[in-house]
């Protein structure tokens, strides 16, 4: 039987109520991303001017997204980030 338990919210970076992490992105983006990796693990969402975002970073997750096939991929813009 299936459980019904939801599976976790990943961790949300901590930033500014509205603006959220826009300003320490547009500050140095992948100075946000190494720190919220370093601090929240490969798995965790930031707020850009209030719309969420949820990040899976690190080889593993580079991994996973290249095997997967176009078709299970979300509608959703995917952004690459050179570390």
């Amino acid at each position: 039987m299936a459980s019904n338990r939801l599976a976790a919210t990943p961790p949300m970076v901590r930033g500014l109520p509205v603006l959220g992490n826009t300003i320490d992105a547009l500050r140095d983006v992948c100075g946000l991303l190494a720190q919220a990796y370093h601090l929240h693990g490969p798995v965790f969402r930031l707020s850009r001017l209030g719309r969420e975002a949820t990040v899976l970073a690190g080889i593993k997750a580079n991994q996973f997204c290249a095997f997967l096939d176009q078709r299970v991929r979300s509608p959703r813009r995917l952004v690459q980030v050179a570390e």
